[in-house]
């Protein structure tokens, strides 16, 4: 099987998983953690990592990769189904994830920039990224890897493999873990949710986002927008 996904969505952790859960982490691919010997991983960013990685593959079980070429995985590893995570669920949790493990992270210090991040992972998660369509490939939802019940089935349905105890506790730790504290991003969520929600576009602010108080509580009513 090929895991493939965008930063932020767990792929690291879900092959942890299903192979060799033992210490879960805040971000499962540092923390001195070792990619276990049934997984083999590369970047996949650019189409040349695709060859490149197909030379040093070693017949691994599970292959993860950020690598969104499913005709270009397919054609070296024909054999492999694909699946792609994808947040059709929870995604702003997905973007926090991204955020604080690959972004400005608790360094950030402006709603502007956590905002601008918000909104350029959203339109990649939501528009740019390509599903695969390929045959014996499929999605899995970001979002149902969160709670066990479905995490199980999708483990069950997808890889065979029936969650143990030890597992399922790993996950539930791993998922426990998956926060972090920054006023900014806080903000920053906040206005993106409220704004989506009533579909408010910039345009329609009466109010200067360099301005915005970093406190939830006084957004509200800092946030006037035009009929």
């Amino acid at each position: 099987m090929i895991i493939s996904y965008r930063e932020g969505c767990s792929g690291s952790w879900l092959a942890q998983l299903l192979t060799n859960p033992e210490i879960a982490y805040y971000r499962q691919d540092l923390a001195g953690t070792n990619i276990p010997t049934e997984v083999f991983h590369f970047d996949g960013h650019d189409d040349l990592h695709v060859p490149e990685a197909f030379a040093m593959y070693q017949g691994q079980e599970y292959i993860t990769c950020h690598s969104s070429n499913y005709q270009l995985l397919r054609q070296y590893w024909p054999d492999k189904a694909i699946a792609r995570i994808v947040p059709l669920t929870h995604v702003l949790d997905c973007i926090e994830s991204a955020f604080f493990k690959l972004g400005p992270g608790t360094q950030c210090m402006s709603i502007d920039h956590a905002l601008e991040y918000i909104k350029n992972y959203f339109d990649l998660h939501t528009v740019i990224d390509p599903r695969p369509t390929l045959h014996n490939t499929c999605i899995i939802d970001y979002g149902q890897l969160r709670y066990i019940d479905q995490l199980q089935e999708i483990c069950k349905s997808l890889f065979k493999v029936t969650l143990s105890e030890k597992q399922q506790n790993f996950a539930q730790a791993y998922w426990n873990l998956q926060s972090a504290s920054n006023r900014y991003f806080s903000a920053a969520r906040f206005i993106f949710e409220y704004e989506h929600k009533h579909n408010f576009k910039e345009s329609d602010r009466l109010w200067s986002i360099d301005h915005a108080p970093a406190e939830i509580a006084e957004l509200l009513d800092f946030m006037q927008y035009q009929d």
